[in-house]
């Protein structure tokens, strides 16, 4: 049901671009848009030093596995000292370049409309980033329809998108906390500081990165696992100039730094 009713919003467009992250929510727009709109659809990929160059990857894979042609294009929201910044605002400065950036090609390239990813749960946590969404006039069909996280699995899976159960992934510079500089360096010491955990064999964590300490999130069942392997993990991760390793006992949670938002807030 949730698949056509999904096609049936669509099909009041002829042609479509896809904000696609590699994420199952915006894997199935693009596997939705491609059979409603077939080549006249296409997948936009955002190659920003914020997404993890394996999230990169993935997001090209599953345009080969979907058949959706894709286009990359590099943001420069790095470039801007008000992203640099780091304050609560960072999203949405962030989304802005990217959704300027789509309109813009969907606007020259003659696409009727642009489509992101964002499911109904999304509406329900801090995320600037819709602000951006709105005022470009990028359309969130999961979300519209009101298709939540544990929805879209599911019909990704019926769909096979080989995705289907991936962890939720966010950009990198979410690891920072609000008020530390964003810079391309300290992107590149998380993006490495997350591959040693993946290597490690975990699939859900987090690295927060505070300056000499690097805070591991991971789900409180796979703490005996880490512990087993902390001689290892603490190592590499020294190399890469963190001076402290950390477990969260908390556990891995997502926006977990929009936390600190509450508190300045009080």
């Amino acid at each position: 049901m949730s698949v056509q009713l999904l096609k049936s919003y669509l099909e009041q467009y002829e042609s479509a671009v896809v904000a696609l992250s590699g994420g199952v929510d915006s894997s199935l727009i693009a596997k939705i848009a491609f059979d409603v709109f077939g080549s006249k659809a296409i997948a936009v990929i955002s190659a920003s030093e914020s997404l993890p160059e394996s999230e990169r990857r993935l997001a090209v894979e599953l345009c080969s596995d979907i058949g959706i042609p894709f286009r990359e294009i590099k943001t420069t929201e790095l470039q801007d000292t008000a992203y640099r910044a780091n304050d609560g605002n960072r999203c949405f400065v962030c989304k802005s370049y990217l959704y300027q950036e789509l309109r813009t090609f969907a606007n020259e390239n003659g696409y009727d409309v642009v489509f992101d990813g964002a499911n109904a749960d999304d509406l329900s946590d801090y995320r600037p980033g819709r602000r951006a969404a709105k005022e470009n006039n990028i359309k969130s069909p999961l979300a519209e329809l009101g298709i939540n996280k544990s929805q879209v699995r599911e019909i990704a899976k019926e769909l096979q998108l080989p995705n289907w159960n991936k962890p939720a992934s966010a950009c990198l510079a979410s690891r920072i906390p609000y008020g530390t500089e964003v810079t391309r360096e300290t992107l590149a010491q998380i993006e490495q500081a997350e591959e040693i955990l993946r290597d490690a064999g975990f699939l859900q964590f987090r690295v927060r990165h505070h300056d000499s300490v690097a805070r591991i999130e991971i789900p409180p069942d796979e703490f005996a696992r880490i512990v087993d392997v902390r001689e290892s993990i603490t190592m590499q991760m020294k190399q890469l100039g963190y001076k402290f390793i950390s477990l969260d006992l908390e556990g891995f949670r997502s926006g977990s730094m929009n936390e600190l938002l509450v508190q300045i807030s009080q």
